[in-house]
This record gives structure tokens, C-alpha cells and sequence, in this order.
């Protein structure tokens, strides 16, 4: 009888510690959105959270809100937490560098998605190439406008490399051409900020022909503004690939957009950690560009059905 429940306990505290052990082996990946008020913020959360559920790893989304004092307080929390890893959509290249150094001083390793930063090391920084997009949406503008017309420029959060590539890669496209931008201005990325920095330069500038937002949050403020306005005269090009902006292009309320591959870049972030987890790192290229598309009335309904 003794032999029997000797067993039993050996049997139980061996089962015990399989289940301990398979609990350790759960990693946690620290996730910093910069704005979960953005909705491809948003599906790129959706997309890295069910690879993440698929690979077996947990996550630990946080929302820095639009603010490097927030991004960094989100840091610290994940550091405290001790989670294995951390993706992280910087706020901001330069300022978000110190987010980067601290994680790095913690010995958390750190993949950056669609922003890079200028300092701090990393795994890997994965972003769309944004230079050939901003050249992808000019080209589109030129093609458009054929060649001569007035457009104006509505750049997302100056200082980060992205909105600099999506900048200069559109003016690279457009140089040569008869086309003139009349008016460049920041509205942050956002919506509410694009429909009244929109408006104020249309009563300036009440012939221009295109604008070209650097991100969909601001191609659809404009949008809104512009039919506000009554101005369905006015080309509108936008950069992301969202959803809502490819039903508005659907309705001819937008021209098109580039389309940013956010489910296949949320997807490798997470296995690039896997791949690093399990020691395999000499195939791992940093950075990473991600080719994108273009949308717009001839092929919008593809990228509706994706």
C-alpha cells in the first residue's frame, strides 16, 4: 500500500513539475502601440496578437497615447514586469531612442515596427519601404494630374524617419514635372488635425487639385472636410491602406492610397522573436522593408476582400 501511494505522489509531483516547467517556458512579449487611437494601430494589434496566440506566446499591449513621456512610462512598466521581449511602435525616431536604451540597459531584446529610432539596438526594425510608397503615391499624382496641376502636402509627426521618407519619396516623383505644391503643412497624423489644417489652406489656396496625406487618419480628415466643403473636384491621396479608407475609395470620396502590408508585418514581428528565441538569428536582416501597393478605383475591391 505504502509503494502504491509512493507512486502516486512521485506520479503527481512529476506531472507537477511538467506543468511548472511548461509555465516558465510561456514568454510574454510587451507590446507599445504609439496611438491606439488609429485604427491600423489597432489592426496591427489585432494581427500581432493572433500570431502571438498561434506561436503560444503571451502579450502585453500598452497604448503610449501620443506621447514619449507615456511610451517611456510604458517601458518601465513592461521592464518591471519582466517580460522576455518588447515591440515597440516608436512615438518619435530621436526621442524615442531613450525607450529603446532603457529596455537594452534592462537586457530585453526589442524589435521596432514601422518607425525606427536613431540610436539603441534592436533586433530588427520593420517598416513598409515609406520612400518608395511616398514615390509610389507621386507617381500616381503625376499620372493623374498628367503632369501639371497644384497639389498640396498635409506630412504626418515631423522628425520621425517615416514621415521624411514618405515626404521625399513623393517629392522625388513629382520633381521635373509642371506640378507645383502650394502648401506643405504637419497635422500630426491625425484626423481632427488634418480637417482643419485642410480647411484653412483651401481658403488660401481654393484651385488646388490633389492633396496628399502621408497617412490615412489625415487622408480621410481631408476627405470629410472636402465634402463638407462640396469640393468632390479635389483628388485625394492617402498612405496606409485602412479599411475605411478603401470603402471611401469604393465610394469616390477617395482617390487612393498606398496599401501598407500591416497584416504581414505584425505577423513577422512576432516570428522574427520567435526565431530569436530558439537561437536562430543568423538569417534575421535588420532593417526590414516591406514592398506596398497602391489602391484605387480599378482595384480596390482585392484589397477589400484581404
Amino acid at each position: 500500500m505504502k509503494t502504491r501511494i509512493l507512486a502516486i505522489v512521485l506520479a503527481l509531483a512529476l506531472l507537477l513539475g511538467c506543468s511548472a516547467a511548461t509555465a516558465e517556458e510561456t514568454k510574454t512579449i510587451g507590446v507599445i502601440y504609439w496611438s491606439l487611437n488609429n485604427n491600423f494601430m489597432v489592426f496591427l494589434k489585432n494581427n500581432i496578437e493572433a500570431e502571438c496566440a498561434a506561436l503560444g506566446y503571451e502579450t502585453i499591449p500598452l497604448d503610449s497615447r501620443s506621447s514619449t513621456v507615456t511610451e517611456l512610462s510604458n517601458v518601465e512598466d513592461l521592464i518591471s514586469r519582466n517580460v522576455d521581449a518588447v515591440i515597440m511602435v516608436p512615438m518619435d525616431s530621436e526621442a524615442s531612442s531613450n525607450a529603446v536604451v532603457l529596455l537594452n540597459n534592462a537586457g530585453i531584446p526589442v524589435i521596432t515596427v514601422d518607425r525606427s529610432t536613431t540610436s539603441g539596438e534592436v533586433i530588427t526594425s520593420i517598416a513598409t519601404d515609406n520612400y518608395a510608397g511616398g514615390k509610389t503615391a507621386g507617381e500616381f499624382t503625376v499620372k493623374q494630374l498628367e503632369g501639371k496641376g497644384k497639389v498640396v502636402i498635409l506630412r504626418g509627426t515631423l522628425g520621425t524617419d517615416l514621415e521624411n521618407q514618405r515626404f521625399t519619396g513623393f517629392k522625388d516623383a513629382i520633381a521635373g514635372t509642371e506640378i507645383e505644391v502650394v502648401s506643405e503643412q504637419s497635422a500630426n497624423f491625425d484626423r481632427t488635425t488634418a480637417f482643419n489644417t485642410i480647411e484653412n489652406i483651401l481658403q488660401a489656396n481654393p484651385d488646388i487639385n490633389l492633396v496628399y496625406a502621408e497617412n490615412d487618419e489625415m487622408c480621410l480628415g481631408v476627405a470629410k472636410a472636402l465634402e463638407s466643403a462640396n469640393r468632390s473636384d479635389i483628388m485625394v491621396v492617402g498612405f496606409d491602406g485602412a479599411v475605411e479608407t478603401l470603402e471611401a475609395i469604393k465610394t469616390g470620396k477617395v482617390t487612393g492610397t498606398v496599401f501598407q502590408q500591416f497584416a504581414l508585418i505584425g505577423k513577422l514581428s512576432v516570428d522574427i522573436f520567435d526565431q530569436y528565441f530558439k537561437g536562430d538569428t543568423a538569417n534575421i536582416e535588420n532593417p526590414m522593408a516591406v514592398p506596398c501597393e497602391f489602391a484605387s478605383a480599378e482595384n480596390v475591391e482585392q484589397y477589400l476582400a484581404q
